[in-house]
């Protein structure tokens, strides 16, 4: 009998393979948007709000809600330094502090990359697709915040594209395929059934945010803008 992937698998691959890819699909039609430098990129996200793309997994224990940093029992705290002081760093750790089953060790651990992950958030050196997956801060919340929180109709007309494609308007245009996603060992669609979790959000996100565009032109007076969007939303 063949064994289903477990869902934490296929949905960490498929969130690193469908996101990264239509960032980059989409920074090849608003490259402006992904540069860092700029006041509008999409990168300000993750500088404005770090602690939003930390999963919650990873804070537990170490940053609370109001976004203050716990600090280590004193007897734990006194071996980060010195190795000598490491008494019962291997028992499980306290319930408000450890993960299930997780040592003090485990937990000094995951602390240090935590606040490592928070200070390159907040200092902007997470600013690249390769950054993402390197530090694998929450990649499906950064994607949807853009899309629902961006300005620029251009790049949810990028975003979308790249999820859905796009049928010509004018003979003199090309169809443009949007995202295929192939499971060449399918068995139980695990992966394509985690694939269409990662999408069917964004996706949804870039028609309310399309209708958010119309919605606003309309009330100014500008019925005929973003005639695309209103094609979409029409259909």
């Amino acid at each position: 009998m063949q064994q289903r992937p477990k869902e934490d698998i296929t949905e960490y691959i498929s969130k690193n393979t469908i996101i990264p890819f239509l960032f980059d699909r989409a920074a090849k039609d608003v490259a402006i948007a992904f540069k860092p430098t700029e006041s509008a990129s999409v990168w300000q996200h993750l500088q404005r709000n770090p602690d939003r793309y930390i999963y919650a997994a990873v804070r537990k224990g170490v940053i609370d809600e109001a976004g203050e940093v716990i600090p280590l029992p004193a007897k734990i705290a006194a071996g980060v330094d010195e190795v000598s002081n490491r008494d019962g760093w291997n028992k499980t750790a306290d319930a408000a502090f450890g993960l299930p089953t997780e040592t003090w060790r485990e937990h000094v651990a995951r602390r240090k990359r935590c606040l490592e992950l928070r200070g390159k958030l907040l200092n902007g050196e997470i600013h690249t697709v390769n950054d993402l997956i390197t530090w694998n801060p929450d990649i499906r919340q950064f994607a949807q915040d853009v899309i629902l929180q961006t300005d620029d109709a251009a790049l949810v007309r990028a975003f979308y594209r790249a999820i859905a494609g796009r049928v010509p308007e004018k003979s003199n245009e090309h169809f443009e395929h949007g995202l295929t996603v192939l499971d060449p060992t399918c068995g139980s669609g695990a992966f394509l059934f985690a694939a269409l979790n990662i999408l069917q959000p964004l996706y949804e996100a870039c028609l309310d945010r399309m209708e958010a565009f119309v919605a606003e032109a309309d009330q100014s007076g500008k019925s005929k803008s973003h005639e695309d969007f209103r094609r979409v939303l029409a259909q």
